[in-house]
């Protein structure tokens, strides 16, 4: 992974996907800093985003989280 990366996104939890100049990306997430993922597509970049994030409660803002209620109420 020593090619040159281009930041294609970062989400306001910290992490971060970047492209590598062969095609591929890298994943990092500032609260693992020196932990780097190689990912061969976008779209299993943004799932390795979502397992690096950490959960965010609706207390800190988060209300268009879909995630189920927890007794199992309809929404």
């Amino acid at each position: 992974m020593d090619q040159h990366l281009t930041v294609v996104a970062e989400t306001l939890t910290g992490c971060r996907i970047f492209r590598e100049t062969c095609g591929s990306y890298v994943v990092n997430h500032r609260d693992h800093q020196g932990e780097r993922r190689g990912i061969a597509t976008l779209a299993s970049a943004y799932a390795t985003c979502q397992q690096l994030e950490p959960r965010i409660s609706q207390a800190a803002g988060d209300a268009g989280r879909a995630d189920p209620p927890v007794d199992g109420a309809p929404i």
